[in-house]
């Protein structure tokens, strides 16, 4: 009887190691899993820093660009002289091109069309987006300058292009018109505009190296 009772006494040390060790198992596995969920959050931080910039930066545009009676005062009075702007530069270049246009204010003439340049003509809602990408991407500032100022410079030469090919299809294919103005020039703009973006992404973040230790929101 004491020869047995000896044997099952020796087993019981072995049981409760081996219900320790799968204890350690499982809090390693539940440690394991919680390291991996911090790391997802870590990783998806700076795209949620990037949406939340962005959309804050946009509201804040069209709150200006659209808000009721802006034209007649503060910044709102940049949007006519603007307008303004573009006309006569679009008409520049068709006099140049020999189609002997005037401007009036914001619109192009000729002796058989003439066109006005409105809000939704001007390139600002492509800029403002183009801009707030850039502001909400994570990179160097010596990185987000210069792209502003490249990135707006040539938004604003191929409007002035948009504008004077749709002119030059108005005048003498007006037929095609308005199909050039909504369903081709627009998207070609969007196109442009995306692709113009993830250019400058690419350089400020891949061109010339990770730029990771200089980053700003």
């Amino acid at each position: 009887m004491s020869k047995k009772r000896r044997k099952k006494s020796k087993k019981l040390p072995s049981q409760s190691v081996k219900k320790g060790g799968v204890g350690r198992e499982r809090s390693a596995a539940r440690e394991s899993e919680d390291a991996a969920a911090r790391s997802r959050l870590r990783s998806k931080k700076p795209v949620v820093k990037f949406v939340l910039i962005f959309g804050v930066l946009i509201l804040l545009f069209y709150a200006v660009f659209y808000w009721r009676g802006s034209e007649e005062r503060g910044i709102g009075r940049f949007f006519p002289w603007y307008l303004t702007r573009y006309a006569e530069a679009s008409a520049g270049v068709l006099n140049w091109l020999g189609q002997g246009v005037e401007v009036h204010g914001r619109t192009i003439r000729s002796k058989t069309f003439h066109a006005e340049i409105v809000r939704g003509c001007d390139a600002m809602e492509a800029t403002a987006l183009f801009v707030a990408g850039v502001l909400a991407f994570p990179a160097a500032w010596r990185r987000k300058i210069p792209g502003i100022i490249f990135g707006v410079s040539l938004l604003a030469v191929l409007n002035l292009v948009r504008i004077v090919t749709l002119f030059l299809v108005g005048q003498y294919y007006r037929d095609l018109f308005h199909m050039m103005h909504i369903e081709v020039w627009q998207v070609i703009f969007i196109l442009l505009t995306i692709s113009l973006w993830f250019l400058w992404a690419w350089w400020a973040t891949g061109a010339r190296g990770p730029v990771a230790d200089e980053q700003s929101a």
